[in-house]
């Protein structure tokens, strides 16, 4: 975070405070979302896409601050990265759950390890793509 911030003016004590806030709130997000998740398991699904919108707006938001460098504030861009990740890494156990549940004879450790390949395969992926075309996005 230190290294893309720089390019919008923000110091790195402040990059380095956003990211350890972030990591508190991802948790207690997560532990929120699951206490949420049991007492209203009906809702689970709407839950858990309504998280993933505010997070794809948010990161959205984030992106046309990179692109058009606009003027913020601190203030503003702490509370766009504090909503962006988090939201979407407190809902990690409630998929890593609705796929246990959808696929319940299997057993839970395998489903869960399935979704984490899947997972880690995409994302190894991209940082493929990005070295292979290291001037992407670049005009």
């Amino acid at each position: 975070m230190p290294s893309n911030f720089y390019k919008l003016g923000a110091p790195t004590e402040f990059t380095t405070q956003c990211s350890f806030f972030m990591i508190i709130h991802a948790f207690i997000l997560s532990l929120a979302f699951s206490k949420f998740a049991d007492r209203a398991p009906n809702y689970k699904k709407i839950f858990m896409l309504g998280c993933h919108c505010i997070s794809t707006f948010s990161i959205f938001w984030l992106m046309m601050m990179f692109g058009f460098k606009t003027k913020l504030t601190l203030t503003v861009l702490e509370c766009v990265v504090l909503i962006a990740f988090p939201y979407t890494w407190g809902c990690q156990p409630l998929f890593y759950e609705m796929g246990a549940e959808l696929t319940y004879p299997l057993p839970e450790s395998f489903i869960a390890g399935y979704m984490t390949v899947a997972n880690n395969v995409f994302i190894d992926f991209v940082y493929v793509a990005l070295y292979f075309f290291p001037h992407f996005g670049n005009a």
